[in-house]
């Protein structure tokens, strides 16, 4: 890994005594965070705390008006460890203790407007968004972030933007082998509110990356996400509605012979706000079709989102199998000083043997201090307490309350 940093600034040096004519731009940032957990999973006394950093350094170039080239290094380490270098985990948890890592975080050329034509063409790892991110993000709250290789494709106009895109998400040899997602995404720009935009996803796991339940049957999988999301402000107060919904097929190859399973869920999101001058008041209803007992695959499959954002900071429920909602405030305290607080309440979708539904009850309380421009400090504290869903789900109903608390310094040139 050192020696991909020392080549890739080695070639950004190149670049920039070569081709005097060609500005280089740098920017970057370091990130630290403390957090500490109580009663992990529910046990008292049972926790553990951590510190991690990650850094990143960016250089961006325009040979052009038109091509942009971005090159992103990022090294993410947790305090006090020196372990394995090449095994970064994804996870995107407030309490993933993610191993260390120095690696390429975004390397990619982009090509606006050929031609005049509004068509652009953008290839390399790169952070992908999609709308509210509750499908596809970059997952900023981890340490490690999440980026794809891959292309797309774009054209822009004042009516309407369009993506298209391939992303590799797992190289498995053959290419019947691979792990891919295809997107197709329509922002429309001519319509009297905020944002409408409309997507279809595409993933496949290939045979040789794919073992359906975690069992030795080989098999192909194929999910369909088809939805959009709608935002729009009206008499002051701020709405917004994604609803997707999937389908497809489980393919076996091995044993042959096994029957096909197919794939139906949904899910949805409804998120108001009310802006009342010092601060904002609102709430969030998301729901997902869970694994019922047809036989078919309903659980809805999230697929690779900034969860963090959406569904409680304790990040122990997923857009799937749920029917939850929130209700939040936050506001400025002074000019450089602002808080949140998120109350959610977390159910399941699908009853458990008993007949519950109800996960816990989460607490969030973020504070904000915005030093300048360039540092920044985040103090937040968690609480989260069990509910009868959960009891029978640990096998025990006295539940202790988990609480986590993580202090951050953000500073960036």
């Amino acid at each position: 890994m050192k020696r991909l940093l020392i080549l890739a600034l080695s070639a950004v040096a190149l670049v920039a005594f070569t081709v005097p004519a060609m500005a280089v731009d740098f920017d970057g940032s370091l990130r630290v965070r403390g957090e500490n957990k109580d009663n992990t999973n529910f046990v008292e006394n049972d926790g553990a705390a951590f510190v991690g950093q990650r850094a990143r350094l960016t250089a961006t170039a325009n040979p052009t008006d038109d091509v942009t080239v971005k090159i992103t290094i990022q090294d993410t380490r947790t305090w006090g460890t020196t372990g394995n270098t090449t095994d970064a985990v994804s996870g995107f948890g407030p309490f993933v203790i993610e191993n260390n890592t120095l690696d390429l975080h975004e390397a990619y050329a982009e090509a606006s407007d050929i031609m005049g034509s509004g068509v652009g063409v953008k290839f390399g790892r790169q952070e992908v968004n999609l709308g509210d991110q509750r499908l596809i993000g970059s997952i900023g709250w981890s340490n490690n972030g999440q980026s794809f290789d891959g292309w797309g494709i774009t054209y822009t106009s004042d009516v309407v933007d369009v993506l298209l895109a391939d992303l590799k998400i797992l190289e498995n040899g053959l290419g019947s082998n691979d792990t891919d997602l295809w997107i197709i995404q329509g922002s429309v720009k001519s319509l009297p509110i905020d944002a409408l935009e409309v997507y279809y996803i595409s993933k496949r796991q290939g045979q040789g990356g794919f073992r359906y339940g975690g069992s030795t049957q080989v098999a192909e999988e194929t999910t369909n996400t088809f939805g959009f999301r709608a935002k729009g402000t009206f008499a002051g107060v701020t709405l917004s509605l994604e609803m997707p919904f999937q389908s497809g097929t489980v393919v076996f190859r091995d044993p042959v012979g096994d029957p096909d399973i197919d794939k139906s869920a949904s899910a949805y999101a409804i998120t108001a706000s009310y802006d009342f001058g010092m601060g904002k008041i609102g709430g969030q209803y998301v729901a997902a079709t869970g694994q019922d007992a047809s036989g078919d695959i309903t659980a809805f499959d999230q697929l690779y989102p900034t969860g963090h954002a959406h569904l409680g900071y304790f990040d122990l429920q997923t857009w799937s199998d749920t029917a939850s909602w929130n209700i939040n405030v936050s506001g400025s305290l002074t000019d450089q000083l602002s808080a949140k607080f998120d109350y959610w309440s977390i159910n399941a979708a699908e009853e458990d043997v008993n007949g519950d539904t109800d996960i816990g009850a989460e607490y969030d309380l973020t504070l904000k201090y915005a030093h300048n421009d360039a540092l920044g400090i985040q103090l937040g504290y968690s609480s989260f307490t069990g509910g009868t869903y959960t009891e029978t789900d640990e096998g025990n109903t006295n539940l202790e309350t988990m609480h986590y608390y993580y202090l951050q310094a953000n500073a960036k040139f």
